[in-house]
């Protein structure tokens, strides 16, 4: 039984891990807001308040690029090099 309780719970530590990691930044807004929601339907008004500030923190910038301001100049000058490998420039190297 207790070992079944400790993998329940590494699993789902894990999960949340991942989830905190790849999901969208939306997905992430949705969820904090819908804790935010129970945590204040169970009492926590503080734990409600800190998701929801996260929540809004986490909003200035998704409206898209330059809405928050911290994305830098906007003509910043930087140009990409195109590169490519070709057949005949690998003839001459050496295999490892």
């Amino acid at each position: 039984m207790m070992q079944e309780l400790v993998v329940a719970v590494i699993v789902v530590v894990a999960a949340v891990a991942v989830m905190r990691r790849y999901l969208p930044r939306t997905v992430k807004r949705g969820l904090r807001l819908g804790a935010a929601r129970a945590l204040r339907a169970l009492g926590w008004e503080s734990a409600a308040l800190r998701l929801e500030r996260e929540a809004e923190a986490a909003a200035s910038c998704l409206t898209g690029c330059g809405s928050c301001g911290g994305c830098g100049p906007k003509d910043a000058g930087v140009t990409q090099t195109e590169f490519a490998i070709t057949p005949e420039s690998m003839k001459g190297n050496p295999r490892r």
